[in-house]
């Protein structure tokens, strides 16, 4: 009968010293594993807060370009608060909630402007050129009155509502900083109003307040 052990050598111990070394690689491999999963758990989540944000800019300049006439700051302070709906990963509950009546957020921002559009020479029939005046402003976002730089494809006669959205994102699983600082996720939005031709102005706001939300009526409007 030929035997399978030697003197210092034997099967059980082969087998016992297998497993230390899978256990040996097993935790040096594992943190570098974890990693790799929170990463894309990460990506993922990014990836879907920037898709949602756009969505939510498109939705809203959508809903208040189908305007004829009026709208209301409530109705504009509903649209703004939807973001809680639409992209959730860009609310934090830990974080102190945008102020509406500030020009510039903290970690959250929305922005309705409403926009006249006009020939710089109402003459012009071929290859004319374009202005944009704010008519009024809404939100954390808010735009200055005045001149409004036009987006490419917007050269239309006629109001121009534009969604902005601003966001200091949040690594859920960044633990001492290792994904490196919060980015900034940032979309402009741009939808002509549909229905102005009836009134020839661009949509007003009435009223113009909504508790501490309030509409920043330009004192030039076209």
């Amino acid at each position: 009968m030929v035997k399978l052990s030697r003197p210092g050598f034997s099967l059980t111990a082969l087998g016992k010293s297998t497993q230390g070394a899978a256990m040996l690689e097993f935790a040096v491999l594992a943190p570098l594993l974890l990693s790799l999963l929170l990463g894309a758990n990460e990506l993922t989540r990014w990836m879907r807060a920037r898709q949602h944000m756009e969505d939510y800019a498109a939705t809203v300049a959508a809903d208040v370009s189908a305007v004829a006439a009026t709208i209301s700051a409530g109705t504009l302070r509903e649209l703004v608060e939807r973001i809680g709906l639409v992209a959730p990963e860009l609310v934090d509950s830990s974080r102190a909630a945008w102020n509406p009546t500030a020009t510039q957020s903290d970690y959250l921002g929305v922005g309705i402007t409403m926009v006249m559009v006009s020939q710089t020479d109402p003459l012009c029939h071929t290859k004319c050129s374009f202005k944009g005046d704010v008519v009024w402003t809404f939100g954390s976002l808010q735009r200055a009155c005045g001149v409004f730089p036009l987006p490419k494809g917007s050269e239309i006669n006629g109001p121009l509502v534009v969604v902005d959205v601003r966001s200091t994102y949040k690594f859920v699983f960044d633990l001492s900083g290792r994904f490196g600082s919060a980015p900034t996720l940032s979309t402009s939005v741009f939808e002509n109003v549909r229905n102005w031709k009836a009134a020839g102005l661009a949509p007003k706001v009435a009223p113009q307040v909504s508790g501490d939300w309030k509409v920043n009526v330009c004192p030039t409007t076209v």
